[in-house]
């Protein structure tokens, strides 16, 4: 079985200990998700709707915004994983500093910032 990195077991003992149900249980085993290759995902972004949430999405898949001042870890996309997916619906991706969706840092100051739209329909 393939071990999961030091990070992913931290974030995962994180996960737990906020968790009174996870921590008071017996013994939990955990193990990285098998890779899969889907091929190509394109994502279309409304800049006339939404143009912080699509500038902060951009610069997290150049990479170029560096490290976030808040979680210290870098703020870019690569290597991330979609933490929740809706079959035929929606996929959530893009929380860079605990992969999981409880997590995220935004590029801008202040590391998060509120939803431009609320209630925008998909």
């Amino acid at each position: 079985a393939e071990q999961l990195t030091p990070e992913e077991q931290a974030s995962v003992l994180e996960i737990i200990a906020a968790n009174p149900k996870l921590s008071s249980g017996g013994a939990i085993r955990v193990s990285a998700p098998a890779e899969v290759r889907a091929g190509r995902l394109e994502i279309e972004l409304f800049w006339d709707k939404c143009p912080k949430a699509c500038e902060n999405f951009r610069q997290l898949c150049t990479g170029e915004a560096g490290v976030g001042k808040e979680s210290g870890k870098r703020l870019h996309l690569k290597g991330n994983r979609f933490h929740r997916t809706i079959q035929g619906t929606l996929s959530q991706a893009g929380d860079v500093t605990r992969g999981d969706g409880s997590g995220g840092e935004a590029v801008f100051k202040g590391g998060r910032f509120p939803d431009e739209k609320p209630g925008l329909q998909l």
